[in-house]
């Protein structure tokens, strides 16, 4: 966040501004390399902490099968606040949600592969960051109506239970 806005800051000093462009590109690696794995795979993989996605360890799949709720789809991936750099802020829920839809797909055994993965660079303009995340998103939302609609069956199940606990 701070090469950030140090390097926004210089936009009249083009050699200033060059060489903060460099430092938060090589900074950034790291950073966009958990983003990329989160949004186009639904998997943390955050040794430090510092991705703003965090996973939850007390919510298990294992208590799922006990205590049936929505606590775990909601609470076992939450964004921590402090960890958001300033040109991902606008993003943040859409990415949180993106990575979760996709670990929702990949947790009922199926394979996810977005045809849209594409490596991310740091760069001044945010719409390039949006543009990778909102093809991202729009993926795993369809992957995810798709597991729901066709292969889980989500409409004749609510039709049957319309037909029996409602008296159609």
């Amino acid at each position: 966040s701070l090469l950030h806005e140090k390097t926004s800051s210089l936009i009249g000093d083009a050699k200033g501004q060059e060489l903060c462009l460099y430092l938060t590109q090589s900074a950034c690696v790291p950073y966009f390399e958990i983003l990329e794995k989160w949004i186009y795979k639904g998997i943390i993989v955050d040794p430090y902490s510092e991705f703003l996605v965090e996973e939850n360890e007390e919510f298990q799949k294992e208590k799922l099968q006990e205590d049936y709720n929505d606590a775990y789809w909601e609470q076992h991936y939450t964004i921590c606040r402090e960890r958001i750099p300033v040109f991902l802020e606008r993003v943040a829920n859409k990415i949180l949600n993106t990575g979760k839809y996709l670990n929702v797909v990949r947790q009922c055994g199926r394979d996810v592969k977005c045809p849209h993965a594409e490596e991310i660079v740091y760069t001044i303009k945010e719409r390039q960051y949006f543009e990778h995340i909102e093809r991202a998103c729009s993926y795993a939302s369809k992957l995810l109506l798709d597991l729901l609609m066709e292969e889980k069956e989500l409409m004749a199940r609510l039709s049957s239970i319309k037909h029996y606990f409602l008296l159609d």
